[in-house]
């Protein structure tokens, strides 16, 4: 019963981790976009110049 016990405590720890993950790269990606957007706006308000 204490195993059971400490296993399900170590797979949610892991979730949670995993959750946390998946948050910092969708930032990152995000932050990626974004700045690919503002480049490429950067580049046409030189064109127009």
């Amino acid at each position: 019963m204490m195993y059971e016990d400490e296993t399900g405590y170590k797979k949610g720890k892991i979730q949670k981790r995993k959750i946390v993950e998946t948050e910092i790269f969708s930032v990152d990606k995000r932050i990626k976009i974004i700045s690919e957007i503002f480049a490429i706006t950067e580049k046409k308000g030189e064109e127009s110049t």
